[in-house]
């Protein structure tokens, strides 16, 4: 259900509304103040489902902004690494800069993990 469900009930709540206004009869005032009731407690159960609708809309609007904003930061953190290969048909992902640095010394990270968002470990790759 959507809000355009509940313009209905709010129409015919309305409509109840005047129609209880110009009623002649007690009979008739006290069957049209049920049917009002009656509609009145509609319209709040529909509002209640559209509240929690929204609730959880804006939970994953939030959920969805927090990943957003992971990879972004993961694709800076990236910009740090660069991939190397290491022996014949082994790469991996080394600090920009360190291929000067002695092979056993430099740290060394998966690509897999580099490639999927996992960051870094405190223990990296041996030689």
């Amino acid at each position: 259900m959507g809000i355009e469900s509940a313009i209905p009930l709010i129409t015919g709540i309305a409509s109840l509304g005047e129609r209880l206004f110009s009623a002649k009869s007690d009979a008739e005032k006290q069957s049209l103040l049920l049917e009002f009731q009656r509609a009145i407690i509609a319209a709040q159960g529909e509002t209640m489902s559209l509240q929690n609708q929204l609730a959880s809309a804006h939970r994953v609007l939030e959920r969805l902004q927090k990943e957003l904003q992971l990879r972004n930061e993961w694709a800076v953190e990236k910009e740090k690494y660069e991939l190397a290969q290491v022996a014949s048909g082994i790469f991996c992902w080394i600090v920009k800069g360190a291929r000067d640095t002695e092979p056993e010394l430099i740290q060394k990270y998966c690509s897999n993990c580099m490639e999927y968002g996992k960051r870094p470990t405190s223990t990296p790759l041996r030689s």
